[in-house]
């Protein structure tokens, strides 16, 4: 949560620090609680009373459930990983990846 970044409603923006190996990249949730609430439910780890809450940690539970499910995604499938692609792939950018082919491949064509 970042509480120095404050919205009209006085909430603030959760976000998600992924780490790997030694990189670590951070992504906006596009999800708000007020710090004082983030504080008392211990980080939406504790008992959540409120729906808003109890909407907000199931959100967060999608989002984390999107991020590995890009993860192995990307591992089974081989492809080289960094946590900017991972990034790109969740936001909806397109890593640019180019075809590299031989001029005698090209020439069969």
């Amino acid at each position: 949560m970042k509480s120095e970044k404050v919205n009209r409603k006085d909430e603030s923006p959760v976000y998600a620090r992924l780490w790997h190996e030694q990189n670590s990249i951070t992504i906006a949730t596009g999800q708000y609680i007020s710090k004082e609430r983030w504080d008392f439910t211990d980080k939406l780890r504790t008992a959540l009373r409120i729906g808003k809450e109890k909407e907000l940690r199931k959100s967060l539970d999608n989002f984390e459930l999107e991020i590995k499910n890009i993860f192995y995604g990307s591992f089974f499938r081989g492809h080289d990983f960094s946590l900017t692609k991972l990034k790109n792939e969740f936001i909806g950018k397109k890593n640019k990846e180019r075809n590299h082919c031989s001029i005698d491949s090209a020439n069969q064509y």
